[in-house]
């Protein structure tokens, strides 16, 4: 038995979160890299079977778990951003209104990043509505790729628990 065994993970991450009028402050979390490295072996634990390829992130918060997760499955990452870089020539983009601002946000991840061989295991560090998660995972079903799971570092509220259940 290996020490994570032994240890509650959910509740380790739970106790790194500042909770504030209804919202959540993940930055204690995403700076404690010696968690990050424990939830990552527990991901990795749980997802062993699904023959995972990549891991799909959103930056620039996704990023520190993607990394950890990444090296303990020694797979790539694809990292998805609301910008566009200016040295990439094309892109897959998908759009999604904001609930709360009414406004339309994008996802943008360079075209040939993620391909048709791909197993994609998408994360999020946080989540509360499940917006994000959903854009992650239609990036990867427009890339021609498989969605292998999806991993919620934290999450708030119910809302976005259908997002993961329809993957299962």
């Amino acid at each position: 038995m290996c020490i994570r065994d032994s240890l509650n993970v959910k509740r380790l991450v739970k106790d790194q979160l500042v909770f504030f009028r209804g919202y959540f402050d993940t930055t204690m979390l995403l700076g404690n890299t010696s968690l990050l490295k424990l939830v990552a072996q527990y991901v990795a634990d749980n997802f062993k079977d699904t023959r995972i390829s990549k891991i799909g992130a959103v930056a620039p918060e996704g990023v520190p778990f993607a990394v950890h997760l990444a090296t303990e499955l020694g797979v790539d990452i694809a990292i998805a951003k609301r910008t566009r870089d200016l040295g990439v020539r094309d892109f897959v983009r998908v759009n999604f209104p904001q609930e709360t601002t009414g406004e339309l946000l994008s996802l943008n991840l360079p075209k040939g990043i993620i391909t048709i061989d791909d197993r994609v295991l998408v994360i999020e560090d946080s989540c509360r509505t499940g917006t994000t998660l959903e854009m992650m995972i239609k990036l990867v079903e427009k890339s021609m790729a498989t969605v292998a799971g999806a991993f919620v570092l934290a999450g708030m509220g119910e809302k976005w628990k259908p997002t993961i259940e329809k993957l299962k």
